[in-house]
């Protein structure tokens, strides 16, 4: 496989740091009949069967372009395809890790890929560039339980880049091949459960995990797993089809500038929502009335209209374009 990828993509020799403050550990389990639920993992997994075990997976994505839900703190976002974690103790795993920072108008990103077997901490990828919008293709290969070696195999098919290695289990660690997963991660930083970024969505394709019987099992025929945080499902594990898993964030969404009009109306849901009910444009002021909040520009704005920050169900505000400027 290595000699077909030299040949068609342009090969990157890797090197590797070691990220001692970040690891994607086992599934924390909150099982449900049907939908699993887990604090830290959203996606698909299958089981092996029982004599079996799995020795290879892999899968096909697009780095998200993640945002911050709120302001002045890291989000984190990390997707890959792995091998045990769900019913064990380690996660022999490869991906792609996404952060993001927000204050005001200014936004920081790191976004790069990485390998782990878990308890060990994150190895990044430091030689493989990434960024939002390119097709990755990855490829983790074992022999099965009792394996104590991977080998991983990553295409950037938007760069054309690609590149492979072998790594070892930690000491005393051994393969139990019993689960294959999907993911998207809120990974442990510093010790600590991270929050998700907002990532969109993000469609595994090519969903294949393979027994030591040599047999396939499609991704899309195992469990879903939905990402819980306070209580409140944040990102959504779909099964769209057998080879195809979809995950997609369904939690707070960042705030954002839209144009509206100097007499405006927004429903009681929406005005608690939005930034302006915080008080936090104060240009614009409201008569609150039985089922909506009617807000009106004290002295009306010479330009046609202005701009108020709206958050999620905010946007049921019906918007115009505007001439003025961010206020």
């Amino acid at each position: 496989m290595l000699g077909q990828l030299k040949h068609k993509f342009h090969y990157i020799e890797p090197t590797f740091r070691v990220n001692t403050d970040k690891a994607h550990g086992p599934r924390r389990r909150l099982a449900e009949a049907g939908t699993e639920t887990s604090t830290n993992w959203s996606g698909g997994v299958v089981f092996a069967p029982s004599g079996q075990s799995f020795k290879w997976i892999e899968g096909d994505w697009v780095i998200p372009d993640v945002d911050a839900p709120t302001q002045n703190q890291w989000y984190y976002c990390a997707s890959w395809i792995g091998i045990d974690g769900d019913g064990s103790g380690d996660v022999c795993q490869v991906g792609v890790e996404c952060e993001v920072y927000r204050s005001g108008a200014s936004v920081s990103r790191n976004i790069y890929p990485w390998w782990e077997w878990f308890p060990l901490p994150e190895m990044q990828i430091s030689s493989f560039p990434v960024s939002p919008g390119d097709m990755v293709t990855m490829l983790l290969c074992t022999t099965g339980a009792n394996a104590t070696s991977a080998s991983a195999f990553l295409t950037n098919r938007t760069t054309g880049a690609s590149t492979s290695f072998s790594f070892n289990a930690p000491a005393g660690i051994k393969l139990i091949g019993n689960s294959a997963e999907w993911i998207v991660e809120a990974p442990t930083v510093g010790g600590a459960q991270s929050a998700i970024a907002d990532y969109g969505e993000v469609f595994f394709s090519v969903c294949e995990a393979f027994l030591t019987n040599n047999t396939t099992v499609n991704g899309g025929t195992g469990d879903n797993i939905n990402l819980t945080a306070n209580g409140q499902t944040v990102s959504d594990g779909n099964l769209i089809t057998p080879t195809v898993i979809q995950c997609l964030y369904v939690g707070t969404e960042p705030a954002r500038l839209v144009a509206v009009p100097d007499v405006f109306e927004l429903s009681t849901q929406a005005a608690s929502n939005s930034i302006h009910a915080a008080g936090l444009v104060a240009k614009f002021t409201g008569v609150n009335h039985t089922n909506s909040w009617v807000f009106s520009q004290s002295p009306p704005s010479a330009a046609r209209s202005r701009w108020c920050c709206v958050t999620g169900p905010g946007r049921e505000l019906e918007s115009n374009q505007g001439t003025g400027d961010p206020g």
